[in-house]
């Protein structure tokens, strides 16, 4: 697998906001400026065959429409070109559209070979009805795309995709990226409850896959069926790929170390 950067910034960065292309053909985001920094690094872009959204934040989804009129009406292309997002990414392209003048709701049905893959019932909250169509649309779409691995995130979506397929078939992998029964600023009954649903849950034939020493102790609570795959930096190969550098070129007295992430301690134990 070749895994590529395109961009690591932000929108208020001078660096390309993050976006990823794998194997030349899977594309994760389109931030501004993405489409221009394909061209420029001398890809084929007419290789990409699938765009993963993962929010619609305008600096996720900002080059799709330059990328799709590029490949429909600059290099002519019939190829299907898959979309896959959250729930509202087809009505976020088609308010793109409108925004840079470019083609209407009716023209891009006609003159684009685009295909939407959405949980149109899909949200945060609960809501049975809602959560009820959004489990079919799950089903229905595994049904169809027939995937090799299913990877479900956060406790919604690894609660309902779980059901949705026995996991005999397809391998599936759940990271929860904080338990929801490990949430401090709701109440103990929602808490148990949260708690509950994962147990019944953690029976399916399915990875838990920890992100930490704290997220994987707690899910060894629910199932044996889980692995630890830290999401950090490997110290060891750190100090292997660096041994070489030359020390004095660095200023190790005034050495500054920026990261970047998230302090949501009423949801993730202080061990996270």
């Amino acid at each position: 697998m070749n895994v590529e950067l395109v961009g690591t910034g932000a929108i208020y960065t001078q660096y390309n906001s993050a976006c990823t292309l794998i194997n030349d053909e899977l594309i994760i985001d389109m931030p501004n400026g993405t489409f221009k920094q394909l061209l420029k690094t001398g890809h084929n872009v007419k290789k990409i065959k699938t765009i993963v959204v993962t929010h619609l934040h305008g600096d996720h989804t900002a080059d799709i429409p330059f990328f799709l009129k590029h490949i429909f009406n600059i290099e002519k292309s019939k190829e299907l070109i898959t979309i896959i997002g959250p729930m509202g990414i087809e009505n976020k392209l088609i308010e793109l559209f409108a925004a840079y003048k470019f083609e209407n709701k009716s023209e891009i049905e006609t003159n684009f070979n685009i295909k939407f893959i959405e949980i149109k019932n899909f949200e945060r909250s609960i809501n049975l009805v809602k959560d009820l169509k959004a489990f079919f649309e799950v089903r229905n779409i595994i049904k169809q795309e027939k995937p090799d691995i299913i990877h479900l995130h956060s406790s919604k979506a690894g609660f309902i995709g779980r059901f949705a397929t026995n996991g005999k078939r397809i391998k599936m992998l759940y990271n929860p990226h904080g338990f929801s029964f490990l949430m401090q600023n709701t109440s103990i009954l929602k808490r148990k409850i949260y708690w509950i649903i994962e147990k019944i849950a953690s029976f399916r034939n399915c990875k838990i896959v920890g992100c930490s020493k704290g997220e994987y102790e707690e899910a060894l609570k629910l199932t044996s069926n889980a692995i630890r795959i830290d999401n950090g930096i490997d110290i060891d190969r750190l100090k292997e790929e660096t041994k070489d550098l030359n020390k004095k070129e660095i200023n190790l007295e005034n050495l500054k170390v920026c990261t970047i992430r998230k302090n949501w301690l009423s949801k993730k134990s202080r061990a996270f």
